[in-house]
């Protein structure tokens, strides 16, 4: 970092400032900021259209103090669930995120892995079970975790569980798997816990709140794998966390990506 940089993001930095970004292709910079800290997170996999495996939990990657120039744009995509497309921001990129692979009629979608990342700090998703749950998403805390070969949904990046236990859903950092229902859906997994396996919709990820907008209020974080159903009725897999998670089979959705931007003003 360059010595009017290090004066620039001295004692004085201001007020701190946190940004989501959900959609768009371009950001543009701010008045008076030179440096932001970016947050990728990749999309989540869908899981398999019938009786097959989960899909697997998108990568993270975070970078810190990345030069910008205020009144610019920069550029950066945002992968949607399933779609198989990274997360990134900025040219190179600077930032990306790996996705989830969508689940198969055999196994699940491979995770997002950490070594395709780029930035300072890179964890990978978990991959989806062949059983039919979703794998985690990865975070700030670590990487996501499996999908569980009975159908429960992997836990977001950081939880306590290895995987999903069976059927029920594995842990997340900061909340509990959903459990399995024998005869109607699964249990939804709370604060990045996976979702339960059901005999018709299969119980969706839980989102592990991590960074909360300011201004604004508003929570974000890497969220656990969706549970798979056994498709009675029609009903479907339960869909990963909000962002990141893989789906669980019988067409559980994948999470979408997301990017987190840090500065000061």
């Amino acid at each position: 970092m360059s010595g009017m940089m290090h004066m620039m993001l001295g004692s004085s930095r201001g007020k701190k400032v946190t940004v989501a970004l959900t959609s768009g292709t371009s950001w543009t910079v701010p008045a008076g900021v030179y440096a932001v800290d970016v947050h990728c997170y990749g999309p989540g996999g869908n899981g398999y259209s019938g009786n097959g495996g989960g899909g697997g939990g998108g990568a993270y990657a975070f970078k810190e103090t990345i030069g910008v120039t205020p009144g610019s744009s920069v550029s950066y995509g945002i992968g949607a669930g399933g779609s198989g497309n990274d997360t990134w921001f900025g040219g190179g990129p600077a930032v990306r995120a790996k996705a989830g692979g969508n689940g198969g009629s055999v196994f699940g979608g491979a995770r997002g892995d950490a070594a395709q990342c780029v930035g300072d700090r890179k964890y990978s998703g978990g991959a989806g079970g062949s059983g039919g749950g979703g794998g985690g998403a990865a975070g700030p805390l670590g990487d996501g975790k499996d999908g569980g070969g009975g159908g429960g949904g992997g836990g977001a990046g950081g939880g306590s569980s290895p995987a999903g236990s069976g059927e029920n859903g594995g842990n997340g950092p900061f909340g509990t798997g959903g459990g399995s229902a024998g005869g109607s859906n699964g249990g939804d997994g709370t604060n990045g816990g996976g979702g339960g396996k059901g005999s018709i919709n299969g119980g969706k990820g839980g989102m592990a709140i991590m960074h909360v907008t300011d201004p604004g209020g508003v929570s974000y974080g890497p969220g656990g794998g969706g549970g798979r159903s056994n498709g009675l009725g029609g009903g479907v897999g339960g869909p990963g966390g909000s962002y990141g998670g893989g789906g669980g089979t019988y067409g559980g959705a994948g999470g979408a990506g997301l990017i987190i931007l840090e500065y000061y003003t």
